[in-house]
């Protein structure tokens, strides 16, 4: 961020390819600007390190082909669950 800017943001980005952990750290440098109010300049204010954690869940979606209708999907499953009997 430039001289004379403020934010409370930090954006952080990761891959949600694959579900698992993603971990990491990310340093973060602060200065005071006094240039213009105490003479002083640009102060360092040190380095703070934040550790970041997330977790990925890659839940599967539920699908079904465009031309497929009901009645072929409901008879799909009649096939592969085999015969059954019932009373009418």
């Amino acid at each position: 961020m430039s001289r004379g800017n403020s934010s409370n943001a930090i954006t952080l980005g990761f891959s949600t390819a694959s579900a698992g952990t993603v971990s990491g750290t990310v340093t973060l440098g602060f200065e005071s600007d006094g240039t213009g109010i105490d003479g002083l300049g640009i102060t360092n204010l040190g380095n703070q390190t934040v550790d970041l954690n997330a977790t990925v869940n890659n839940y599967a979606v539920a699908a079904a082909p465009r031309d497929a209708s009901i009645h072929a999907v409901w008879r799909r499953a009649a096939l592969l669950s085999g015969p059954s009997l019932g009373n009418a």
